[in-house]
């Protein structure tokens, strides 16, 4: 059974978005689509028939982010539990406080 993929992504092209772009969230990865559909739609006609930019596989490239993303929204969420149990520990502390109780 051979191997097929390039690097370790689908072909060549992936991988050169990869290197040259090196996204780190979608809106890296869009910003690269973008790059590169300017960068052929201001190439010579005769240098886009050397460009492969329709075999880019964009699906991998995303989903090659997903778990940063994950990672990234699982520590937002204890970020903010935390955050919450502290607001409601010192509002506890202070109105505890206020009722003269002893802290």
């Amino acid at each position: 059974m051979s191997d097929n993929t390039y690097n370790g992504w689908t072909n060549r092209e992936t991988w050169l978005v990869n290197v040259w772009f090196n996204p780190e969230s979608k809106s890296d990865l869009e910003m690269a689509k973008e790059a590169i559909e300017e960068a052929i739609d201001n190439a010579p006609d005769f240098l886009r028939d050397f460009i492969s930019a329709e075999q880019i596989n964009w699906e991998e490239l995303a989903e090659a982010l997903e778990p940063e993303e994950e990672e990234e929204e699982v520590f937002r969420l204890i970020t903010h539990e935390f955050t919450y149990e502290m607001l409601d520990a010192t509002a506890t502390i202070a109105l505890k406080k206020l009722m003269g109780e002893k802290v």
